[in-house]
This record gives C-alpha cells, structure tokens and sequence, in this order.
C-alpha cells in the first residue's frame, strides 16, 4: 500500500492550536498517515518573520502537545514530524524556498510516496503567484484545506497588546515559550522551576538544556521532537 504523506508549510509566526487541528483533519479526514510539518526557512512572499530557530521550536511544542495531550488521541500509527529541511536547503542554495523545490528535496527520502502539499481555503487565490504550480500539481499535487487558520498578524498584535485572550489560542507550551523569550514584545517570564541540565541529543546541536518539568529550553536551545508511533 502506497505511503500517503502530507507536507504542512508555514511560517508558524507563532504556532497555534489551529495548527494543531489542520494536522488533526489531515491524519483523520484527509486520509494521511504521514504528515511532515514544515516551518519556513525563507519565504518568498513574506519580508519579515520571527528567528527561524524560535518558530522551529514552537512548533515542536504545539505538535509535541498535539501528540501527548491530544483529545481524542490521534490514530495508532500515524506519524508527524517537524522538519528543518528548508534551513538545509538555505545552506546549499541562500534565497527563497520555493514550494516545488521543497517537495523535489523531500521526495528524495520517500520515492515510492504519494506527496501533497497542503493549503489553505484563501491560497487558492495567491497561486497565481507561485513558482511552477503546473509541476506541482503535476508531480505531487495539493490537499485543500477546509480550517481557515487564524491571522497570524491578529495573534501577534493581541500578544504585544497584552490582551490575555491570546493564551487561549496557542498550546500553554507556546504560550509559556513566547513569555520565556519575551517574544512578540510580551513582558518576559522565567520557569518557577528549577533547570535540570539534560542533554537533548540532535543532528546538528548535540548538547542542549531543557527544564525536566516544563520542557522548555534555555534562550537559542533547539527543543527535541516526540514520535508519534
């Protein structure tokens, strides 16, 4: 049987419990067992956005939350990842990633795969500004989406306004994250608790410090990612 993968790109600027259902509906409605989150190295048609590696670090604690806290639990045997392919692309290739690109790059680690690539009800209309949407569809295709996720821009402007509705739209990791690092211009906050210094092996950073209660990190640690399966 044919593996069918998901790709979910975004800047996740910050990652919020929208994201966490569009995952959901792609696992459970959209017949996916794969879904590979992919927070943007270089977007071609965004200027500004938070530090890569702060955006790649939320995301890992909305889908950690996602798979541990998670109610109903998602199905037995469906895997998600977070990856930072578009960095490793960046470091060969500096300038914007392209959407086709990056789908060209993931298929070399699953050859045999249905790929598509997921978006959202409003970007139907921006496609007309994409790079190679006829290869795309073509090659790989697309899943449309029927959550619309909340204005990111909506988000960070009630976070630097201090309005504490924002909480409710993120996963309290993120939420707590965003306070540690005073993202966003929230006031910073420090964890009540004690470091324990534990050493998170990963590709490309093999010692980091994460507190062994609330799992976040020190200021620039990279956050490990849990499996699902």
């Amino acid at each position: 049987m044919t593996q069918r993968i998901a790709v979910y790109g975004g800047s996740f600027n910050p990652f919020c419990k929208h994201h966490q259902e569009i995952i959901r509906w792609l696992i459970e409605e959209g017949d996916f067992s794969y879904v590979i989150v992919v927070p943007a190295a270089a977007h071609a048609l965004k200027d500004a956005m938070l530090e890569y590696m702060h955006r790649c670090n939320m995301t890992k604690l909305g889908v950690n939350d996602l798979i541990h806290n998670g109610m109903p639990s998602l199905p037995f045997k469906s895997t998600v990842v977070v990856s930072m392919i578009e960095m490793d692309m960046l470091r060969e290739h500096p300038g914007p990633i392209r959407t086709y690109e990056l789908l060209k790059e993931i298929r070399k680690g699953y050859p045999d795969a249905e790929i598509k690539f997921a978006i959202g009800p409003d970007i139907p209309d921006e496609l007309d500004q994409w790079a190679n949407v006829d290869k795309i569809e073509a090659e790989f295709g697309f899943v449309k989406l029927p959550i619309q996720s909340m204005r990111a821009t909506k988000l960070r402007q009630m976070i630097a306004e201090g309005l504490r509705a924002w909480k409710q739209h993120v996963p309290i990791l993120v939420a707590r994250y965003i306070e540690m690092h005073g993202l966003y211009h929230v006031e910073r906050t420090t964890c009540e608790h004690e470091w324990e210094h534990t050493l998170v092996q990963t590709y490309e950073h093999p010692h980091r410090e994460i507190c062994g209660r609330c799992h976040l990190p020190r200021v620039g640690s990279e956050i490990p990612l849990a499996k699902t399966s």
